[in-house]
């Protein structure tokens, strides 16, 4: 989603400012060449300049909607994607083909465990779509093709199709040319039919919105505290406590000494795990 993030709002601002002085004094320097530095070249410059800025308001406003929109069909297909994982398959793979029906000649006839059969209303020919029911970054091999072209043998169809994979492997790929020859529909082909038939709602924008800021919150913070880089201001803190402990009998510094001590055990534990995963 990288594509959809926006700046600051600061630097939003500054930049818009800054753009609009800068059609304001185009507008004005524009009349100014023409009919000299007058009254009337900054009334007429102050016109066109304010004209300019409509048109960008208003052009503003369709790219916005545009972004919006292409940004909640593709949220919507990814939500789609990602409930079909815990669908039942039956269901599943009809969604699927009614989702194909949309782009391509097909008419869904029946699902079942196996697949969902479709026939081409000009040619009358029969195939079996499957529903991939695999997570984006998880490969299909050779063995899930060859699973997917002995469904299509048993029920003597000839084609079949398979949608909603991420990665396959160059064999598979090989594999799915044989007979009966399967059609790999990419997962952002997938995404894009999707999103088009279940946009994003508004409760589940702001939901996923909630969960990706709660889950960064959380990362940060962890990386912030347990960072191997504060490992001897904790050790510093906790001696300086427990020394005030000792020597004073200041009774408030106990706890918190011992708090940084752990802190900074942790911080070394979690610096050495990268090295102990290399070594291995």
């Amino acid at each position: 989603m990288q594509e959809y993030l926006t700046r600051t709002r600061l630097g939003a601002a500054i930049d818009k400012l800054g753009s609009t002085l800068l059609i304001l004094f185009a507008g004005m320097g524009t009349f100014f060449l023409l009919w000299g530095i007058r009254p009337v070249s900054v009334l007429a410059g102050t016109a066109l300049g304010i004209m300019l800025l409509v048109l960008r308001e208003s052009t503003r406003k369709q790219r916005l909607r545009r972004r919006e929109d292409a940004l909640r069909r593709r949220i919507g297909g990814e939500i789609k994607l990602e409930q079909w994982l815990l669908t039942p398959p039956r269901r599943a793979h009809f969604e699927a083909a009614l989702l194909l029906s949309q782009a391509y000649n097909l008419s869904p006839k029946t699902a079942n465990e196996d697949g969902a059969l479709c026939i081409n209303p000009d040619t009358g020919e029969k195939m079996l779509i499957f529903c991939g029911q695999v997570h984006r970054k998880e490969e299909f091999s050779v063995r899930d093709v060859a699973a997917l072209q002995r469904i299509c043998l048993k029920e003597k169809i000839p084609r079949g199709v398979v949608c909603g994979i991420g990665r396959i492997s160059p064999e598979a790929r090989q594999q799915a040319l044989l007979s009966p020859v399967l059609r790999i529909i990419h997962y952002d082909k997938m995404i894009a039919l999707a999103g088009a038939a279940w946009p994003a709602t508004d409760d589940q924008l702001i939901a996923l919105g909630r969960r990706k800021h709660q889950g960064q919150m959380e990362k940060m913070l962890l990386g912030t505290i347990l960072s191997p880089s504060r490992d001897r201001n904790y050790l510093t803190y906790g001696l300086l406590l427990c020394v005030l402990y000792l020597i004073f009998g200041m009774r408030a510094c106990l706890i918190p000494g011992i708090v940084c001590l752990i802190l900074m055990a942790l911080c070394r534990i979690a610096g050495r795990k990268p090295a102990q995963i290399d070594a291995l």
